[in-house]
C-alpha cells in the first residue's frame, strides 16, 4: 500500500510539473484548466 501511495504522489507531482511547464512554454492553457485536469487525474487515482 505504501508503494502505491508513493507512486501516486510521484505521478501527481510529475503531472503538476508537466502542466506548469506547458503553461510556461505555451502560455495557452489557463491555470484553472490545468487544475481541473489535475483534480480529474486525482479522482482516477483514488486508492485511499
Amino acid at each position: 500500500m505504501l508503494v502505491l501511495r508513493s507512486l501516486y504522489v510521484s505521478v501527481m507531482a510529475d503531472t503538476l510539473l508537466l502542466s506548469l511547464n506547458n503553461i510556461k512554454n505555451k502560455q495557452k492553457a489557463p491555470l484553472s484548466q490545468v487544475l481541473l485536469k489535475f483534480l480529474d487525474l486525482k479522482k482516477n487515482f483514488s486508492w485511499h
